[in-house]
């Protein structure tokens, strides 16, 4: 008996909430729906996203002796799966990407990146594969990345920026992004 007055009970307490909750009449609407369809992008490869370039110890000699930038490190930036591009009546097995670079500009000069720190009289300078300075905030010239071959190689210098320069610890942050086409 008990399991029959268990059973009514649940009956009673399932058909309760139907009856509260009725439902109001459909009102008839319509969705427009829209979006658009990517070949597939390139993906920044995770070693990519965020990199410690490490110049160890300089003597000041060698950046006072050099001009355009002593020492220099090379940057690899890795992209994946990078698409064929349409072109014209077949596809070209390359696509393009352009680098920006934003940071803090260094005083008196705006194509290099200020640095933190005891020292005074340096920044950063960086340059793309060609050799042509990358100013901050500016895209740099396309680079064409091909199948299987997705990097873009950017070289940083630390330079001199003012006539004396004082010795110490430095570090800076410069941000990046990619675009391609």
């Amino acid at each position: 008996m008990h399991i029959s007055n268990t059973g009514v009970l649940l009956a009673y307490f399932s058909a309760l909430p139907a009856a509260v909750c009725a439902t109001p009449p459909a009102t008839p609407g319509h969705m427009q729906i829209s979006g658009e369809l990517l070949a597939g992008t390139c993906e920044s490869a995770s070693a990519s996203h965020d990199t410690l370039i490490d110049f160890g110890v300089i003597p000041a000699r060698l950046i006072n002796a050099s001009p355009a930038g002593y020492p220099t490190r090379e940057i690899s930036l890795r992209l994946n799966a990078c698409p064929a591009l349409a072109h014209g009546s077949g596809l070209r097995p390359y696509s393009y990407a352009t680098l920006t670079l934003s940071g803090e500009h260094a005083q008196g000069d705006p194509s290099a990146l200020a640095v933190s720190g005891d020292v005074d009289g340096i920044a950063l300078r960086f340059r793309d594969a060609q050799g042509h300075i990358l100013r901050l905030g500016e895209p740099s010239e396309n680079t064409v990345l091909y199948y299987q071959h997705d990097v873009m190689t950017v070289f940083a210098s630390v330079i001199r920026i003012k006539p004396t320069i004082r010795s110490g610890n430095f570090n800076a942050l410069v941000r990046y992004s990619l675009n391609y086409n």
